[in-house]
């Protein structure tokens, strides 16, 4: 792990992105048509579960390395901006795989068992706080360059996943 500046990260973001998009292809790739060498899961409950144990954690790494970045008058390690852009994404695939099934679900019959409303909430306080402590304390504190960019990231999945329930409602009356 090596210690670098937001403007260090920015370059590793892009390359990480680019190793995220050959990922991406390559299992396209592997997974696509008749003659796919991986086959899908049968059970799309075990796929849509593991996401959303594997958004959670990488979830709860990346508020603690936000919280840790904000008290160490940011010491930014590069591991909290590539952590940030891996929970976006994979939190973006959890709720496009919960959307697609509530979409796929007969009509009505979809029910969403987690309260994804607690995401924003729980990053609201942390840039609420955040931003007191640095009005309080600028000279000390600052917000980690990478947390607004996270913040609205998890605010806009969680407005396009509502909007969609909220559709899939009124479609179902």
């Amino acid at each position: 792990m090596s210690l670098g500046t937001a403007a260090e990260g920015s370059s590793s973001q892009t390359l990480f992105i680019n190793y995220l998009g050959i990922i991406y292809h390559t299992f396209a790739f592997l997974t696509r048509g008749k003659n796919a060498i991986i086959k899908p899961m049968d059970n799309k409950k075990i796929n849509a579960n593991f996401i959303r144990v594997l958004a959670g954690l990488w979830g709860i790494l990346t508020y603690f390395l936000f919280i840790v970045d904000f008290f160490t008058k940011n010491i930014t390690l590069t591991v909290t901006s590539t952590s940030s852009v891996i929970y976006g994404v994979i939190l973006a695939l959890y709720v496009s795989n919960k959307e697609i099934n509530r979409w796929q679900s007969k009509k009505g019959q979809f029910k969403s068992l987690h309260f994804g409303e607690i995401y924003p909430v729980i990053w609201s306080i942390a840039l609420f706080f955040f931003i007191i402590i640095t009005a309080i304390n600028p000279d000390y504190f600052k917000i980690p360059a990478e947390f607004p960019a996270t913040y609205i990231t998890i605010l806009g999945i969680y407005i396009i996943s509502h909007q969609s329930k909220t559709l899939y409602k009124k479609r179902a009356n």
